[in-house]
């Protein structure tokens, strides 16, 4: 929904991802390290924490992958990313369940993917979406959220018009940032995969193309549905409602889940979160993040 409004400053830019993962490494060095993914089109570091007991070393343990920010001007889901690094870390060794967690799981969470399309997001254009790589003709970005191996410009679900919204890039797997996470990806190997998005109360899964079904499509429908009815709503009811990219939302190909899951066999979900607006008052920050701790943690209890 465009507004006159600036963004609140209160919320999370990229200088404020990069100096509070490094905040959270210094205070809690056991269990948080911050790494340097990737580099992007303007300079900018793409951010992955690793929250485990034993960070420092590869374990013969599950692990799970939390992305925020794929699209820039979707900020809540940079909060909640964050929110969730923090609360790992705080709570390890006096929250019973957080412990167990952190000592089970290695957890590597990726806050702001795209930290130049946020950027400008702030300086310029609050409602950009995609990246900020110079397409020449003075026209910029590749929705990221777009430009994934699988898929890829594989039905009516993003285009191939550098001038859209949608524009999916030139190649598959175009992107620095996206080059990010498949080099992360092709390092690990993630039992679960959570990406937030906004706005909308959705959990979704494989696949985005219409009439495209996944092979374990009711282990993946049973899944969204136990993490999407953990989540409160924000007019307080209880439950996200579930299914396929194409069946709830739109058709959407070269997405993130649909990699993670045909590459991986990941239990791949997108979050969507908050009900009205890509930038909802701040007031409704806490409560957002503490209502999407349910579904995190649902993911979490995955591996038991």
């Amino acid at each position: 929904l465009r507004d006159d409004r600036d963004i609140d400053p209160q919320y999370f830019d990229y200088d404020e991802v990069t100096s509070t993962l490094q905040s959270i490494q210094t205070s809690y060095p056991a269990i948080a390290q911050r790494y340097e993914l990737g580099t992007t089109a303007e300079n900018r570091k793409i951010w992955g924490l690793k929250i485990s007991d034993n960070v420092q070393v590869q374990e013969e343990e599950p692990e799970v992958l939390v992305i925020g920010l794929h699209e820039a001007r979707e900020i809540m889901s940079t909060e909640i990313a964050m929110d969730m690094a923090q609360y790992l870390t705080s709570n390890y060794g006096s929250d019973p369940d957080v412990t167990n967690w952190v000592n089970t799981w290695q957890i590597w969470i990726v806050p702001m993917m795209n930290p130049d399309g946020s950027a400008y997001c702030w300086s310029t254009d609050q409602y950009w979406i995609k990246n900020r790589n110079d397409l020449g003709g003075d026209v910029y970005g590749v929705a990221l959220g777009h430009n994934y191996p699988t898929d890829w410009g594989a039905c009516f679900g993003s285009s191939s018009d550098p001038n859209s919204n949608g524009y999916r890039g030139a190649t598959a797997g175009s992107e620095a940032e996206t080059q990010a996470i498949l080099t992360l990806a092709d390092n690990h190997k993630f039992m679960a995969v959570v990406s937030y998005h906004s706005f909308n109360e959705f959990v979704l899964y494989p696949y985005g193309c219409t009439g495209e079904t996944a092979p374990e499509f009711g282990i993946l429908s049973s899944f969204a549905s136990s993490v999407g009815s953990q989540i409160q709503k924000e007019d307080n009811s209880y439950g996200y409602q579930t299914g396929a990219w194409w069946e709830v939302l739109y058709a959407n190909d070269g997405n993130e889940t649909d990699y993670f899951y045909a590459n991986q066999g990941s239990m791949a979900i997108a979050v969507e979160v908050n009900a009205e607006s890509y930038y909802p008052s701040y007031s409704t920050r806490n409560s957002t993040v503490n209502r999407n701790r349910a579904g995190w943690q649902k993911v979490l209890d995955l591996y038991e």
